[in-house]
């Protein structure tokens, strides 16, 4: 199929359909010149009830959880547009960003993607850029050390609005903009990244091939978390889980082994540290500390124990 000239808006849900109902009658709700289209992946349960919905905009409701990449991947196989984004539903954005996101991949063939300074609802900045994850950054994320942003021991990228395009590693994929062929020619997601790390393996595997940029000028509200605030242990298994995957897959050598030790050792602190944090409250943080260092034990008893059909059923109820 030939592509248009527009964009494809692709959205996966899980139990969120307030919000991404509110996502889609913004994206509506605005009007310009762009011609697009709004494609909806549903993991969850429920289903949508709002008023009826254009042509333009089609929702697949999915027989199980098969998480976020996948969801969006099959969103992917019917695109009609040159400019896939992956959007989040926690995401407030205008049409025009994203017609803006689309100009700058499609007039630069050498830029494969594109993404806006993302904010968080109240303003202020959000740490929406990051550098791949490597030994170093590993390794300082055992002992903490990994949290200051611009530092040679952190993959977090401050970035400022202003004007022009800055050269990136690894936007968040709450909002994303991909050249349609491109994502297509990497078969889009690596689905065996069920939930986390899927978009820095996507942004590995892009900046292979073209540049990765950060507009200045644009900016999108974002939620920050979204679904992760409901269901702390499975999140926090499946961003270990997913972290660990990603240095088994591109870490190589003496390097890679280092770097993977790194890894499971920062899981076992965050766990530790989580555990003792969460005894120590008595306000309302103390079970979400307790359930996040859940997700750390369980990351951990993965990497020794379990099948991967197993934690799949247990998080993602496949």
């Amino acid at each position: 199929m030939e592509l248009r000239h527009g964009l494809t808006v692709s959205i996966v849900t899980y139990n969120t359909w307030d919000r991404t109902a509110e996502c889609i009658h913004s994206l509506l709700a605005q009007r310009g010149q762009q011609e697009f289209e709004i494609l909806i992946y549903d993991n969850g349960r429920g289903s949508y009830s709002g008023p009826d919905l254009p042509s333009n905009v089609r929702i697949t409701k999915g027989e199980t959880n098969v998480g976020f990449g996948a969801g969006h991947n099959k969103n992917l196989e019917v695109a009609a547009f040159d400019t896939f984004v992956v959007l989040n539903p926690d995401v407030t954005v205008e049409l025009t960003t994203l017609a803006s996101l689309r100009e700058v991949i499609q007039e630069d063939a050498a830029i494969v993607a594109a993404a806006p300074i993302l904010i968080y609802p109240d303003g202020s900045e959000q740490l929406s850029f990051r550098k791949f994850p490597n030994v170093r950054t590993e390794i300082a994320r055992v002992v903490g050390a990994d949290r200051q942003p611009g530092g040679s021991w952190s993959t977090l990228v401050p970035m400022k609005p202003g004007r022009g395009l800055v050269d990136v590693e690894q936007p968040a994929g709450a909002v994303l903009a991909v050249d349609t062929a491109t994502l297509t020619e990497l078969k889009g997601f690596d689905t065996d990244f069920p939930m986390y790390f899927e978009d820095v393996d996507l942004c590995t595997r892009l900046c292979r091939l073209g540049r990765v940029v950060a507009v200045r000028s644009l900016l999108a509200k974002h939620d920050g978390e979204g679904t992760a605030k409901k269901y702390r242990t499975a999140t926090t298994f499946w961003i270990e889980n997913s972290r660990q995957r990603y240095h088994r897959k591109f870490s190589v050598g003496v390097q890679g082994k280092i770097t993977l030790a790194a890894a499971y050792a920062s899981c076992v602190t965050h766990m530790l540290g989580t555990a003792a944090a969460g005894l120590l409250r008595r306000d309302g943080s103390r079970q979400a500390l307790l359930s996040k260092s859940q997700g750390y034990a369980f990351a951990l008893i993965a990497a020794v124990a379990g099948s991967e059909s197993y934690w799949k059923s247990r998080f993602l109820g496949k």
